[in-house]
Parts: structure tokens; C-alpha cells; sequence
């Protein structure tokens, strides 16, 4: 049997993933959003589970509220320091000095990785977008649709 470390654990139960940070959550959203009202262009199978992407759809854009509210709520260099110092709690839990128990370890930098990535989605999506705008305002601007789909 082989020993999982405690990096790849962390990272495992993390909520990150390689979406292509808030640009792809908006994709993701408008191109479900279009599956729906274009309904009788999907398959069979997609028109069966139209309940259920009408419930993902309005989670993802729960989510996205919620992260775009944090963002526009934070400068840059908030969100920068907000890294910085989930990086440092990070660097902290693998010294000999943390006592934490293991598994609190990993709980701890599990949700400290999220919070990074977070972060740097936010810090990303204002670099190119200034202020982050709620789905309903991207819809009606081509700019940053461009921005979004290139």
C-alpha cells in the first residue's frame, strides 16, 4: 500500500480546480445558459435532465455572485495580502513547530489552497476586467465577451 502525502491530500480535498478561473466559471455559465433557452437544439438525453441543469445553472450563478461580490468588495492588494498570508499559514503547518494534528493540517491548507485560488481568480478577472460584473451585464457587453471567450 502505498503512503498518499500530505501535499497531495491538501490538494485533493481543496475546492480548486483548472477551470480557467472566473473566465471559464462565466463560460461555463453563459454556454448552459444558451443549452436552455436553445433547448430543442440539445439531445435527447439533455432535454430528459433540463430540471437538473436549470438547478446547476442557478447554483453556478449563486456562486459567481457570490465570488464577484467578495472581489468588487476587496482592492487588488487586499486580495494580494489575503494570499500572501493564507500562503504563510501554509509554509507554517509543514514546520515542526505546528502541533496540529495531521488530519487538521490538511483541512486547514485543503481550504487555505481554495482561498488562494480564490484570490488569484479575482486578481485575474480584475486585471482584465476592472470591475466584475454580475452575468446579466457580460451578456450585453462585447468587449468583455471577447474577453471571455478568446
Amino acid at each position: 500500500m502505498s503512503v498518499i502525502s500530505f501535499n497531495k491530500f491538501a490538494s485533493l480535498i481543496s475546492e480548486t480546480s483548472s477551470s480557467g478561473g472566473l473566465c471559464g466559471q462565466i463560460r461555463s455559465i453563459l454556454v448552459l445558459q444558451y443549452q436552455l433557452d436553445h433547448l430543442e437544439e440539445q439531445d435527447f438525453y439533455f432535454q430528459m435532465g433540463r430540471k437538473n441543469h436549470g438547478e446547476r445553472l442557478a447554483e453556478m450563478k449563486k456562486q459567481y455572485d457570490a465570488a464577484i461580490n467578495y472581489g468588487n468588495r476587496k482592492t487588488v492588494n487586499e486580495l494580494l495580502a489575503e494570499t500572501e498570508n493564507a500562503k504563510d499559514t501554509i509554509n507554517f503547518l509543514h514546520t515542526r513547530a505546528c502541533k496540529y494534528p495531521v488530519f487538521a493540517k490538511i483541512l486547514i491548507e485543503g481550504k487555505l489552497l481554495s482561498e488562494i485560488q480564490l484570490c488569484e481568480n479575482l486578481i485575474e478577472a480584475k486585471g482584465l476586467f476592472g470591475t466584475l460584473m454580475p452575468i446579466e451585464d457580460i451578456v450585453h457587453n462585447e468587449e468583455v465577451l471577447r474577453q471571455v471567450f478568446r
